[in-house]
């Protein structure tokens, strides 16, 4: 590997390809045009995706054209209650596809924040009490199980609903799909 190449490995098969390394001032800034070099190297590992791998292709392609009708229907307000929906299916599903981190695991979390909360609250509490000052060392408080398990669902409820403001999980379903009509039948339904 040479100093002024950075290696870049593709998911689906495996080949790799060496782009321009960092510090060469090749980085993207937002709202500037890429360097040449750079934009040589993605125009590369674009040829790769459409030639090696077609399908990935034409779904990133899908993909890309969401953000723009996203983007485009951004500058519009509308009264039109379907143009509202299209323009939030798309955020939403960008939303979806760009999350980083998915919250796992709440109920476990919940009890580790609430145990720790109520240790806390009880050291604290015999902290404060004239006979601590007398050399007691460390005290370990176990949380009453009550209080543990009330603080629990609390604080898991709390969780889940900060899930899913958001996570945004379900928001959309996929619909079923619009039978065919046959060929010379009549709609039952007028398109609104």
């Amino acid at each position: 590997m040479s100093e002024i190449a950075t290696p870049t490995r593709c998911t689906l098969c495996g080949r790799t390809f060496y782009g321009p390394a960092a510090g060469l001032g090749l980085e993207l800034r937002a709202g500037e045009e890429a360097p040449p070099r750079m934009m040589h190297f993605v125009n590369e590992l674009i040829k790769h995706i459409a030639a090696a791998h077609p399908a990935e292709f034409q779904l990133s392609m899908a993909k890309a054209s969401e953000l723009q009708g996203w983007m485009i229907l951004s500058h519009f307000s509308s009264d039109d209650r379907r143009v509202t929906e299209q323009r939030d299916y798309f955020r939403w599903s960008i939303h979806q596809q760009t999350l980083n981190v998915r919250a796992q695991n709440l109920e476990t979390r919940a009890r580790q924040i609430a145990t720790e909360f109520i240790q806390g609250q009880r050291a604290a509490e015999l902290s404060e009490r004239p006979d601590a000052a007398r050399g007691a060392a460390t005290v370990t408080v176990a949380a009453d199980d009550e209080d543990a398990a009330h603080l629990t669902m609390l604080i898991t409820d709390a969780l889940e609903d900060l899930q899913q403001i958001l996570e945004e999980p379900g928001r959309y379903q996929p619909a079923d799909p619009e039978p065919i009509p046959k060929k010379g039948a009549t709609p039952s339904v007028l398109p609104s």
